[in-house]
């Protein structure tokens, strides 16, 4: 089977991907042919706050607002050209000029340049309380927060907020200013866009979730073609946990945006490591749209889910990031600033506060390298369970925050070893790991038979739950290199709950063809809302006639034979292990050999080695003894750090599709540790030699899983 980009490049993009535990301490072509498209168009060039007048140079404005000084018109223009001057001054200016063409529109009835006015000032409302907002006052002797500090250690920065005391009404009145003008302005013009985006921002500010659906609803029903409106009601209802209806409205706005639009939702760069973006670069940009499948198909949490909640909290994302920051006067977008950035990556922070920055005087006692400037403010993001943070300086009156001091490249090593984390949805925070067996065998017909035996951690799962027995969902469902089905099989059984390391096994046999496949194992139990999953690649070999070939090696707690002669290996029953063992404890193991030569009479003669090494090359002084399964073996047993137990078979294989066979091992006092199996047949007859190998754990307390690791991926 090929695939376009196939599995392998898919599992390395998600690898760059791979969120970490902790943060080390450093040292589509547009639409535009159609109504709707124009008309989202329109709503776009609205929505920007920036008229087409703001590209003309400051002379031409000026003088043609001293040849029309009673023209709205003509200061609205102005002010908005001023609002994106690099001087404080001129910025300063610009609200002298839009108050005069809001009093100049309103004598006039001109609604529309009223509404217009009255969103631009309530931006500039908007901006001082990004500047003011969430501000807290160090405490005692304490004047500033210290970025070389707050870099170096986060007991620093959680200690520093402990002693910080919030100051309430800093930028209340103009977070009520700004709200007072977007109504103003959508009482001008009803569903005005640049007036819905900046009421909608407010709105999420303080996460008045409510508000913002009626607020989209009533919107999308007048402006269907206006993509604005299904961002905003996505966005809410996200929010307000409604994730499945969230995706519709996503879509259509990604439908009805042009390229340029969309390009922050279609571009995956800023989920990436620097590695990932090399491979996503390496893409033809016209196959984009097929690494973007299957990049979200290994990053939904469930697939037993309606819908891919990581791929909507994503939307949500940068649709918060692109209207809350984008700075037309400053021709940048929300998404690309650094605040975006790192808010798309990881979501919304713990801890956002507002501090104030250093002095002058402060500033030349500090670092070097971690300066931030005189009279900017300080704005601090961090997250709790990765102790990642940020610290941004944005300058008063001004809507875009950069990486204050050594904070640029603290952030750029922390979004190459931990590109994306999805852990602030519920279906992340709870999601634990299924242990996984795989094994492949020649089908009965066409194709391989995959063996797979899940593992659930049950009682660590529903751990602290009320609960006696439950239904507990499991799944096993492999999909192809586009992340579509192949197979899914999901069965739904009672469980009864045991002691906190309780598993529960769950087999599954899947026929399939040979190629690759990506197979996801997943349980849920939904009362509690709890899952676990396994994800991992499945290249699936085929076993046609041929050369010698073996199926893999199950390593199993027991194997007993179901009659006097088996033919296959379901004509065994097999208590599957996790492969982990208690010392002394019998491993048993089981495989078939295919396409071995005949003698004249229909008999194979072969040989079999077993060979158990400890990893890491640790001295193990191993003693190992065969106590069951193939009777000309019974009673070997070898010593030493790697021990090899080998012994002569001959079996009838005339009209034979497999030799099934199986061994029972003691590995005695072993010490605790990693060890390597490995199993050679090697056919007298060909002179051909097949190895299959398989990893086990000999431990203290083998029901004693390793504890889960928040926020990674399964290997």
């Amino acid at each position: 089977m090929k695939h376009a980009l196939g599995l392998a490049l898919a599992v390395a993009l998600a690898a760059a991907s791979t969120a970490a535990a902790q943060v080390p301490v450093p040292r589509e072509p547009a639409r535009d042919t159609t109504a709707a498209a124009r008309d989202g168009s329109r709503a776009a060039q609205d929505t920007s706050l920036a008229a087409a007048d703001t590209s003309r140079s400051g002379n031409q404005l000026r003088r043609a607002l001293q040849r029309a000084q009673n023209d709205p018109t003509a200061h609205l223009a102005y002010g908005r050209y001023l609002r994106g001057a690099t001087i404080a001054i001129a910025r300063a200016e610009a609200r002298g000029h839009l108050e005069t063409a809001l009093r100049l529109a309103h004598e006039r009835h001109n609604n529309a340049v009223e509404a217009d006015a009255l969103t631009e000032l309530g931006r500039i409302n908007w901006i001082d309380y990004e500047g003011r907002g969430r501000r807290m006052r160090p405490g005692g002797a304490v004047t500033h927060i210290d970025p070389a500090q707050a870099l170096g250690d986060w007991r620093y920065v959680e200690s520093f907020l402990e002693g910080a005391a919030a100051i309430s009404d800093a930028a209340e009145s103009e977070y009520l200013r700004a709200e007072e003008r977007a109504r103003a302005a959508l009482a001008a013009v009803p569903r005005h866009p640049g007036a819905t985006a900046l009421l909608g921002v407010i709105m999420a500010d303080r996460e008045r979730w409510e508000e913002l659906l009626a607020l989209a609803r009533d919107y999308v029903r007048s402006r269907r073609g206006d993509p604005l409106g299904h961002q905003l009601l996505g966005l809410a209802l996200h929010r307000l946990a409604r994730s499945v209806e969230a995706l519709e409205p996503f879509e259509a706005a990604l439908y009805r945006m042009s390229g340029e639009q969309r390009r922050p939702y279609d571009d995956l760069r800023p989920l990436l490591s620097r590695s990932g973006v090399g491979v996503y670069d390496s893409v033809p940009a016209a196959r984009r749209a097929e690494l973007r499948q299957i990049y979200w198909g290994l990053a939904q949490p469930l697939a037993l889910d309606p819908v891919n909640y990581a791929l909507v909290e994503y939307y949500a994302r940068v649709t918060y990031a692109d209207l809350r920051w984008t700075a037309p006067e400053d021709h940048v977008r929300g998404a690309e600033t650094d605040r975006g950035q790192t808010y798309i990556r990881y979501g919304p922070p713990d801890i956002w506060v507002t501090l104030p920055g250093p002095d002058a005087q402060t500033e030349s006692q500090l670092g070097v390298g971690t300066e931030l400037f005189p009279g900017r403010v300080a704005v601090l993001w961090a997250y709790r369970a990765s102790h990642a943070r940020f610290l941004f300086e944005l300058s008063q009156g001004y809507n875009r925050a950069v990486f204050g001091g050594d904070f640029a490249d603290y952030a750029r090593m922390v979004f190459n070893r931990m590109p994306v984390r999805f852990d602030n949805l519920p279906a992340i925070g709870v999601l634990d790991t299924i242990y996984a067996q795989v094994a492949q065998f020649r089908a009965a017909n066409i194709g391989t038979t995959v063996a797979v035996f899940g593992f659930v951690p049950v009682g660590r799962l529903l751990r602290g739950v009320d609960l006696q027995t439950t239904d507990l969902e499991a799944a096993a469902i492999v999909k192809d290199g586009y992340m579509r089905d192949v197979v899914r099989r999901v069965t739904a059984e009672r469980t009864t709950i045991g002691d906190s390391n309780h598993l529960e096994t769950r087999t599954w046999r899947l026929d399939l063809e040979p190629g690759e496949y990506l197979l996801r194992l997943e349980a849920r139990e939904r009362s509690a809302g709890k899952a676990a999953r396994s994800i991992a690649a499945l290249n699936v070999r085929g076993f046609g006639g041929g050369p010698l070939n073996l199926s893999d090696v199950v390593v199993a707690d027991r194997v007993q034979p179901r009659m006097v002669n088996p033919q296959r290996w379901t004509d065994f029953l097999i208590d599957p292990s996790v492969g982990r063992f208690s010392r002394g404890a019998p491993l048993s193991i089981l495989w078939e050999s295919y396409n071995l030569r005949p003698d004249s009479a229909g008999f194979a003669h072969y040989r079999i080695d077993v060979t158990i090494t400890a990893r890491e090359g640790r001295r193990a002084n191993l003693a190992a003894r065969i106590m069951g399964g193939i009777r000309d073996a019974v009673g070997l047993s070898a010593r030493g750090d790697s021990i090899s137990l080998s012994f002569e078979r001959e079996a009838s294989v005339r009209g034979r599709l497999a030799v099934p066979e199986y061994l029972d091992v003691v590995l005695g006092d072993a010490p605790d540790g990693f060890y390597d199996l490995a199993l050679t047949v090697t056919d007298r007859q060909s002179g051909e030699s097949v190895t299959r190998r398989r990893q086990f754990v000999i431990t203290e307390n083998p029901g004693v899983l390793p504890p889960r690791v928040p926020g990674a991926r399964e290997q």
